[in-house]
């Protein structure tokens, strides 16, 4: 659905098949955000506070646009864990979230722990980590990422004067200290683009339903598929 070679480029998570039956959950995206280790590398590391936030458009050749956003949900958890809530609205209209607590690199998916999945409409559930085919960590591919001066730049959420452009092969990132997590504010491929909406360090909310918790020790929460 989303980029695979991009930097927002979640890999399709192939969700178990009572999941698909009883929730059609098919191909819901998420992380690894990076696609490409170099690029990854080169980006450096996200930042992590949690409330902060980042929304893009995504416009692929042949498809419909679709949208998503990236928030790392408060309060802060103990001992570098921390939750991010990727959510996004496909070119069909169709909104879902997934909902993961990990600690450490986000594209890396054996660093997460748990998994929650909301398709509008449905209740939220549960999805087993061990249940899942998880894809390894980003690999460096071929050539070396270049590095730009700084240039201006001006996508839907404002004018970046002194964005760093990187090339890596045919995908052209600009990015900005600006910009919360990865710093991402625009991304070109042949195929697709990625367009920073808005962004804040402040007032990442979850787009779970209102009262829904992940606490399972209250008695209340998500379904669980296990």
């Amino acid at each position: 659905m989303l980029l695979a070679l991009l930097l927002l480029a979640p890999a399709h998570v192939v969700v178990p098949e009572k999941v698909k039956e009883q929730r059609s959950a098919e191909n819901i995206a998420t992380t690894p955000i990076l696609g490409d280790a170099a690029l990854a590398e080169a980006l450096g590391p996200p930042d992590l506070k949690p409330g902060s936030w980042a929304e893009y458009a995504i416009r692929t050749r042949g498809e419909s646009d679709a949208r998503v956003r990236f928030s790392i949900l408060p309060p802060a958890l103990d001992n570098g864990w921390y939750w991010l809530e990727e959510a996004g609205v496909n070119g069909d209209g169709l909104a879902s979230a997934v909902k993961l607590r990990l600690h450490g690199d986000p594209s890396d998916p054996h660093n997460y722990d748990r998994m929650y999945v909301y398709v509008a409409g449905q209740a939220p559930i549960e999805v087993p980590i061990d249940q899942l085919p998880l894809p390894d960590p980003p690999k460096k591919g071929a050539g070396k990422v270049v590095k730009g001066r700084p240039e201006r730049i001006e996508v839907r959420a404002g004018v970046y004067d002194k964005a760093e452009p990187l090339r890596l092969r045919d995908v052209r990132v600009w990015r900005s200290r600006q910009v919360p997590l990865w710093g991402l504010v625009k991304a070109e491929s042949p195929r697709q683009t990625v367009e920073l909406i808005a962004a804040g360090r402040t007032g990442a909310h979850s787009t779970f339903p209102t009262g829904w918790t992940d606490d399972q020790s209250q008695g209340k929460g998500s379904e669980s598929m296990k």
